[in-house]
Protein backbone atom coordinates (compact mmCIF):
# COMPACT_ATOMS: atom_id res chain seq x y z
CA UNK A 1 0.00 0.00 0.00
CA UNK A 2 3.22 2.33 0.14
CA UNK A 3 5.18 4.40 -2.11
CA UNK A 4 6.60 5.93 0.86
CA UNK A 5 10.00 5.70 2.76
CA UNK A 6 9.30 7.89 5.59
CA UNK A 7 7.39 5.48 8.09
CA UNK A 8 10.24 5.65 10.60
CA UNK A 9 8.36 5.37 13.65
CA UNK A 10 7.40 1.98 15.23
CA UNK A 11 3.97 3.22 15.74
CA UNK A 12 3.22 4.86 12.85
CA UNK A 13 4.28 1.59 10.51
CA UNK A 14 2.18 -0.54 13.34
CA UNK A 15 -1.10 1.54 12.48
CA UNK A 16 -0.37 1.09 9.07
CA UNK A 17 0.00 -2.39 9.34
CA UNK A 18 -2.77 -2.89 11.10
CA UNK A 19 -4.70 -0.66 8.98
CA UNK A 20 -3.71 -3.32 5.96
CA UNK A 21 -4.49 -6.66 7.82
CA UNK A 22 -8.01 -5.56 8.90
CA UNK A 23 -8.91 -4.67 5.65
CA UNK A 24 -7.78 -7.62 3.97
CA UNK A 25 -11.46 -9.08 3.74
CA UNK A 26 -12.45 -6.05 1.75
CA UNK A 27 -9.67 -6.50 -0.53
CA UNK A 28 -10.20 -9.78 -1.38
CA UNK A 29 -13.27 -8.07 -3.74
CA UNK A 30 -10.06 -7.78 -6.13
CA UNK A 31 -9.59 -11.58 -6.53
CA UNK A 32 -12.01 -12.61 -9.18
CA UNK A 33 -10.38 -10.50 -11.80
CA UNK A 34 -7.17 -11.63 -11.05
CA UNK A 35 -5.70 -13.91 -14.08
CA UNK A 36 -3.05 -16.77 -12.62
CA UNK A 37 0.41 -16.88 -13.60
CA UNK A 38 2.79 -14.05 -13.31
CA UNK A 39 1.16 -11.11 -10.71
CA UNK A 40 2.96 -7.60 -9.71
CA UNK A 41 1.87 -5.47 -7.02
CA UNK A 42 2.79 -1.91 -7.14
CA UNK A 43 3.22 -0.89 -3.24
CA UNK A 44 3.06 -4.11 -1.91
CA UNK A 45 3.57 -1.90 1.65
CA UNK A 46 3.18 -5.00 4.26
CA UNK A 47 2.35 -7.80 2.22
CA UNK A 48 -1.49 -8.43 2.82
CA UNK A 49 -2.54 -8.45 -0.41
CA UNK A 50 0.64 -10.48 -1.76
CA UNK A 51 -0.31 -13.26 0.82
CA UNK A 52 -4.42 -13.01 -0.05
CA UNK A 53 -3.16 -13.76 -4.07
CA UNK A 54 -0.49 -16.32 -3.36
CA UNK A 55 -2.96 -17.85 -0.99
CA UNK A 56 -5.53 -18.13 -3.69
CA UNK A 57 -3.58 -18.78 -6.50
CA UNK A 58 -0.36 -20.90 -4.91
CA UNK A 59 0.81 -21.81 -8.66
CA UNK A 60 1.30 -17.98 -9.67
CA UNK A 61 4.74 -16.18 -9.09
CA UNK A 62 3.95 -13.06 -7.19
CA UNK A 63 6.06 -10.16 -7.61
CA UNK A 64 5.65 -6.75 -5.08
CA UNK A 65 7.47 -3.48 -5.00
CA UNK A 66 7.45 -0.61 -2.36
CA UNK A 67 9.64 2.32 -1.47
CA UNK A 68 8.99 1.66 2.02
CA UNK A 69 11.95 -0.95 3.12
CA UNK A 70 10.59 -1.02 6.54
CA UNK A 71 7.28 -2.47 4.52
CA UNK A 72 8.95 -4.54 3.08
CA UNK A 73 10.80 -6.37 5.82
CA UNK A 74 7.11 -7.14 7.28
CA UNK A 75 6.00 -8.60 3.92
CA UNK A 76 8.89 -10.81 3.81
CA UNK A 77 8.03 -12.04 7.11
CA UNK A 78 4.66 -13.32 5.97
CA UNK A 79 3.80 -17.30 4.97
CA UNK A 80 3.06 -17.74 0.98
CA UNK A 81 1.65 -20.51 -0.41
CA UNK A 82 3.80 -19.76 -3.64
CA UNK A 83 6.66 -17.92 -4.67
CA UNK A 84 6.92 -14.07 -3.95
CA UNK A 85 9.72 -12.04 -4.92
CA UNK A 86 10.35 -8.62 -3.32
CA UNK A 87 12.16 -5.69 -4.12
CA UNK A 88 12.92 -2.05 -2.86
CA UNK A 89 12.01 0.11 -5.94
CA UNK A 90 10.35 3.32 -6.76
CA UNK A 91 7.41 2.02 -9.63
CA UNK A 92 7.85 5.38 -11.39
CA UNK A 93 11.44 3.97 -12.15
CA UNK A 94 10.40 0.65 -12.18
CA UNK A 95 12.00 -0.64 -15.43
CA UNK A 96 15.72 0.41 -14.80
CA UNK A 97 15.48 -2.27 -12.34
CA UNK A 98 16.37 -5.46 -14.73
CA UNK A 99 16.03 -7.95 -11.71
CA UNK A 100 12.36 -7.61 -11.88
CA UNK A 101 10.67 -9.47 -14.55
CA UNK A 102 8.97 -7.74 -16.97
CA UNK A 103 5.67 -9.23 -18.20
CA UNK A 104 2.88 -10.26 -15.99
CA UNK A 105 -0.96 -11.85 -16.46
CA UNK A 106 -2.20 -9.41 -13.63
CA UNK A 107 -1.08 -5.64 -12.31
CA UNK A 108 -2.40 -5.08 -9.34
CA UNK A 109 -2.67 -1.55 -8.05
CA UNK A 110 -4.28 -1.80 -4.02
CA UNK A 111 -4.69 1.45 -2.64
CA UNK A 112 -1.14 3.08 -3.88
CA UNK A 113 -2.17 5.40 -7.11
CA UNK A 114 -3.67 8.06 -4.65
CA UNK A 115 -0.54 8.05 -2.86
CA UNK A 116 1.30 8.38 -6.48
CA UNK A 117 -1.17 11.13 -7.55
CA UNK A 118 -0.99 12.80 -4.20
CA UNK A 119 3.43 12.76 -3.75
CA UNK A 120 4.32 12.78 -7.07
CA UNK A 121 1.93 14.07 -9.72
CA UNK A 122 -0.09 16.41 -7.39
CA UNK A 123 2.66 18.19 -5.55
CA UNK A 124 5.79 16.93 -5.87
CA UNK A 125 8.39 16.69 -2.80
CA UNK A 126 11.33 16.81 -5.02
CA UNK A 127 13.85 17.10 -1.81
CA UNK A 128 11.82 14.46 0.13
CA UNK A 129 11.21 11.73 -2.36
CA UNK A 130 10.78 11.95 -5.39
CA UNK A 131 13.60 14.11 -7.43
CA UNK A 132 11.89 14.91 -10.87
CA UNK A 133 14.44 17.98 -10.85
CA UNK A 134 17.34 15.57 -12.04
CA UNK A 135 15.80 12.59 -12.88
CA UNK A 136 14.80 12.35 -16.94
CA UNK A 137 12.36 9.40 -15.69
CA UNK A 138 9.84 11.28 -14.04
CA UNK A 139 9.38 13.75 -16.38
CA UNK A 140 7.58 11.29 -18.78
CA UNK A 141 4.13 11.71 -16.15
CA UNK A 142 2.15 13.91 -16.34
CA UNK A 143 -0.69 12.30 -14.92
CA UNK A 144 -1.77 9.50 -12.83
CA UNK A 145 -3.61 7.94 -16.35
CA UNK A 146 0.07 8.48 -17.93
CA UNK A 147 1.68 6.38 -15.27
CA UNK A 148 -1.03 3.96 -15.25
CA UNK A 149 -0.61 3.27 -19.31
CA UNK A 150 2.92 3.50 -19.06
CA UNK A 151 3.13 0.39 -16.61
CA UNK A 152 0.06 -1.22 -18.44
CA UNK A 153 2.22 -0.50 -22.13
CA UNK A 154 5.52 -2.08 -20.97
CA UNK A 155 4.41 -4.41 -18.48
CA UNK A 156 1.05 -6.74 -18.91
CA UNK A 157 0.94 -9.42 -21.25
CA UNK A 158 -1.52 -8.93 -24.14
CA UNK A 159 -5.04 -10.82 -22.58
CA UNK A 160 -3.67 -9.84 -19.11
CA UNK A 161 -5.89 -7.88 -16.27
CA UNK A 162 -4.80 -4.40 -14.47
CA UNK A 163 -6.97 -4.39 -11.53
CA UNK A 164 -7.06 -1.19 -9.70
CA UNK A 165 -8.77 -0.93 -5.55
CA UNK A 166 -8.37 2.59 -4.29
CA UNK A 167 -10.13 5.57 -2.43
CA UNK A 168 -12.95 6.97 -5.18
CA UNK A 169 -13.51 11.01 -5.30
CA UNK A 170 -17.52 11.71 -4.64
CA UNK A 171 -19.68 13.16 -7.08
CA UNK A 172 -19.87 16.90 -6.32
CA UNK A 173 -22.67 18.11 -4.50
CA UNK A 174 -23.03 20.56 -1.33
CA UNK A 175 -23.25 18.56 1.70
CA UNK A 176 -23.97 19.69 5.54
CA UNK A 177 -22.48 18.63 8.72
CA UNK A 178 -25.34 19.14 11.62
CA UNK A 179 -23.84 17.88 14.63
CA UNK A 180 -20.02 16.48 15.63
CA UNK A 181 -21.22 13.51 17.32
CA UNK A 182 -17.72 12.98 19.24
CA UNK A 183 -15.73 14.78 21.79
CA UNK A 184 -13.59 17.17 20.27
CA UNK A 185 -14.42 16.29 16.65
CA UNK A 186 -15.52 19.90 15.12
CA UNK A 187 -12.00 21.25 17.00
CA UNK A 188 -10.49 18.54 14.73
CA UNK A 189 -12.38 19.49 11.52
CA UNK A 190 -10.80 22.78 11.88
CA UNK A 191 -7.48 21.77 12.72
CA UNK A 192 -7.96 19.61 9.06
CA UNK A 193 -8.84 22.30 7.37
CA UNK A 194 -5.52 24.14 8.20
CA UNK A 195 -3.46 21.41 7.81
CA UNK A 196 -4.78 19.73 4.67
CA UNK A 197 -1.60 20.50 1.81
CA UNK A 198 -3.21 18.98 -1.51
CA UNK A 199 -6.32 21.58 -1.77
CA UNK A 200 -7.65 24.54 0.08
CA UNK A 201 -11.02 22.98 2.35
CA UNK A 202 -13.52 25.35 2.11
CA UNK A 203 -16.51 25.25 4.06
CA UNK A 204 -19.19 27.71 5.49
CA UNK A 205 -20.68 28.09 9.01
CA UNK A 206 -24.26 28.92 10.34
CA UNK A 207 -25.06 29.45 13.76
CA UNK A 208 -28.54 30.12 15.38
CA UNK A 209 -30.36 28.91 17.81
CA UNK A 210 -31.12 25.66 17.10
CA UNK A 211 -27.09 25.07 16.85
CA UNK A 212 -24.32 25.40 14.04
CA UNK A 213 -24.20 23.94 10.79
CA UNK A 214 -21.59 23.37 8.46
CA UNK A 215 -22.08 23.16 4.35
CA UNK A 216 -19.12 21.81 2.95
CA UNK A 217 -18.47 20.77 -0.82
CA UNK A 218 -18.71 16.74 -0.70
CA UNK A 219 -15.05 16.51 -2.52
CA UNK A 220 -13.84 18.65 0.67
CA UNK A 221 -15.48 16.96 2.89
CA UNK A 222 -14.71 13.47 1.99
CA UNK A 223 -11.01 14.01 2.56
CA UNK A 224 -11.91 14.83 5.92
CA UNK A 225 -14.23 11.67 6.47
CA UNK A 226 -11.32 9.21 5.48
CA UNK A 227 -8.33 10.75 7.66
CA UNK A 228 -9.94 12.26 10.69
CA UNK A 229 -8.61 9.03 12.81
CA UNK A 230 -5.23 8.99 12.01
CA UNK A 231 -3.89 9.62 14.70
CA UNK A 232 -0.56 8.61 14.87
CA UNK A 233 0.29 9.23 10.95
CA UNK A 234 -1.95 12.92 10.84
CA UNK A 235 0.92 14.61 9.29
CA UNK A 236 1.26 12.22 6.53
CA UNK A 237 -2.45 11.82 5.79
CA UNK A 238 -3.15 15.00 5.54
CA UNK A 239 -0.84 15.63 2.49
CA UNK A 240 -2.78 13.11 0.53
CA UNK A 241 -5.94 13.51 -1.45
CA UNK A 242 -7.51 10.04 -0.93
CA UNK A 243 -10.52 10.91 -3.61
CA UNK A 244 -8.17 11.44 -6.86
CA UNK A 245 -10.26 9.94 -9.61
CA UNK A 246 -13.72 9.30 -9.98
CA UNK A 247 -14.84 5.80 -11.82
CA UNK A 248 -16.53 7.32 -14.86
CA UNK A 249 -13.21 9.14 -15.51
CA UNK A 250 -11.53 5.83 -15.13
CA UNK A 251 -13.70 4.19 -17.66
CA UNK A 252 -13.53 7.02 -20.51
CA UNK A 253 -9.75 7.10 -19.79
CA UNK A 254 -8.97 3.14 -20.08
CA UNK A 255 -11.77 2.62 -23.06
CA UNK A 256 -10.57 5.48 -25.27
CA UNK A 257 -7.10 6.54 -23.95
CA UNK A 258 -4.72 4.44 -25.57
CA UNK A 259 -5.74 2.83 -29.35
CA UNK A 260 -2.43 1.09 -29.57
CA UNK A 261 -2.74 -0.90 -26.68
CA UNK A 262 -6.39 -1.11 -26.33
CA UNK A 263 -8.28 -2.21 -23.45
CA UNK A 264 -11.69 -3.50 -22.19
CA UNK A 265 -13.31 -2.46 -18.69
CA UNK A 266 -14.16 -5.75 -17.01
CA UNK A 267 -15.32 -4.29 -13.55
CA UNK A 268 -16.18 -1.13 -12.22
CA UNK A 269 -17.60 -1.44 -8.94
CA UNK A 270 -17.85 1.67 -5.98
CA UNK A 271 -19.19 1.26 -2.51
CA UNK A 272 -18.65 2.49 1.10
CA UNK A 273 -16.68 0.28 3.50
CA UNK A 274 -19.16 -0.83 6.26
CA UNK A 275 -15.99 0.28 8.82
CA UNK A 276 -16.31 3.60 7.74
CA UNK A 277 -20.30 4.00 7.27
CA UNK A 278 -20.02 3.02 11.02
CA UNK A 279 -17.65 5.01 11.93
CA UNK A 280 -19.46 8.07 10.81
CA UNK A 281 -22.47 7.01 11.86
CA UNK A 282 -21.11 7.44 15.37
CA UNK A 283 -19.39 10.70 15.08
CA UNK A 284 -21.26 12.69 12.72
CA UNK A 285 -24.47 13.72 11.23
CA UNK A 286 -24.77 14.42 7.59
CA UNK A 287 -27.25 15.54 5.02
CA UNK A 288 -27.18 16.18 1.52
CA UNK A 289 -29.30 18.67 -0.69
CA UNK A 290 -32.00 16.44 -0.30
CA UNK A 291 -31.93 16.67 3.00
CA UNK A 292 -31.19 12.54 3.11
CA UNK A 293 -28.34 11.15 5.37
CA UNK A 294 -25.29 11.34 3.46
CA UNK A 295 -22.65 8.78 2.77
CA UNK A 296 -19.88 8.86 0.43
CA UNK A 297 -18.68 6.06 -1.68
CA UNK A 298 -15.62 5.05 -0.12
CA UNK A 299 -13.73 2.53 -2.79
CA UNK A 300 -13.60 1.46 -5.96
CA UNK A 301 -12.70 -2.01 -7.85
CA UNK A 302 -12.17 -1.35 -11.06
CA UNK A 303 -9.83 -3.84 -13.81
CA UNK A 304 -9.25 -3.92 -17.25
CA UNK A 305 -8.50 -6.41 -19.85
CA UNK A 306 -5.69 -5.97 -22.17
CA UNK A 307 -6.85 -6.84 -25.87
CA UNK A 308 -4.99 -7.81 -29.00
CA UNK A 309 -3.61 -4.84 -30.71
Amino acid sequence: MSIRQDLHTKEGIATYANGMNLSVNDKAKILEYIKPGKILEVGCGNGTVLEMISNAFPESHLVGIDLSAQLLGLAAERQYAGQVDLFRQDALTMRQNQAIPQQYDTIVFCSVLHEIFSWYLLNPRKDYIFHAETDPEYAAYQSTMDFIFDIVKAHLKVGGHCVIRDGIKPVEEPVTINRFKAEGLQDKFYKFADDFSPFKINFGVSVNAQGTTFTIPSTHLFEFLTKYFYDKNWDIEVTEQFGWATIDKLSHDFATREPSTPLSVIAAKHYTLDFLRDKWDNDLEMRNGAGDVYYPCSTMVFATARNEQ
